[in-house]
């Protein structure tokens, strides 16, 4: 759905925010207990982050290759 909504590009960007946010809160957070609502944001933006690299590969690859090329992109990403 945040795909469709805003584009690829623009769901890398905000991925890009919501991390650097999250390294940021991370920085400054004194209480251990602030640590897990804060890394619930990593879930979200990591979900988000798999999926539009997938989407973006399929957009990518030439006609009859898409499913090899979204197949090495998430390889790539998992090694």
């Amino acid at each position: 759905y945040i795909i469709a909504k805003i584009g690829n590009i623009h769901t890398f960007s905000l991925n890009l925010a919501v991390s650097s946010f999250r390294l940021l809160l991370y920085a400054v957070t004194t209480n251990p207990w602030l640590f897990i609502p804060i890394h619930l944001l990593h879930g979200v933006a990591f979900g988000v982050f798999v999926a539009n690299m997938v989407s973006y590969a399929n957009y990518l690859a030439p006609k009859g290759s898409q499913a090899t090329l979204q197949s090495m992109t998430l390889a790539s990403y998992t090694i």
